[in-house]
């Protein structure tokens, strides 16, 4: 876990948003070098692969990235998601890009090649970038509800819980009686 925290904060700095401010992907796009879109919006799709896109659960398909001719990353996303998912999501494709990792691949019945380890990686990154681990144990130390955390920081209240206890502070917490 440590490489993670260290390669988030790397990324916070990267951005220039220090290690408690909260990071919002969509305000960074020229600084994450990113362009976010939709299916809809992404006139080379056929209207099968679209219409596939669409139809799949954010569960199943949450985004993907791919690098456009100026160098940014495009991050499509499934727009059946919350806006929090969304932000995750984002982070995650950045994550990729930063650790080099190869595209998981998807075809037209769903499945591909996908690697569980680089997907974890990108997902703990993404994590400790939106909920930095000083911001996440200052909180459980003052006794702030995950609710409060959540909704400061943008994410969902089950990405704080995941990371109040991937650092190993869970039992404080739940000692807090938040």
């Amino acid at each position: 876990m440590r490489h993670i925290e260290r390669h988030a904060a790397i990324l916070r700095q990267q951005v220039d948003v220090g290690e408690l401010g909260k990071f919002s992907p969509r305000a960074l796009p020229d600084q994450l070098k990113i362009k976010i879109a939709y299916p809809d919006e992404i006139e080379a799709l056929t209207p099968q692969v679209r219409q596939l896109l669409l139809s799949w659960d954010a569960k199943v398909w949450s985004g993907m990235g791919d690098t456009l001719p100026d160098g940014r990353l495009l991050i499509m996303l499934n727009p059946n998601q919350t806006s929090v998912r969304e932000n995750v999501t984002i982070m995650e494709e950045v994550a990729h890009r930063y650790y080099g990792h190869e595209p998981s691949q998807l075809n037209k019945i769903g499945r591909g090649r996908y690697d569980e380890a680089t997907e974890r990686e990108a997902f703990w990154t993404a994590a400790a970038i939106l909920l930095p681990s000083k911001v996440v144990g200052q909180a459980v130390w003052c006794g702030d509800s995950t609710d409060s955390l959540a909704a400061q920081y943008g994410t969902s209240v089950e990405l704080v819980e995941m990371r109040i206890k991937t650092l190993n502070l869970w039992s404080l917490y739940k000692q807090q009686g938040v």
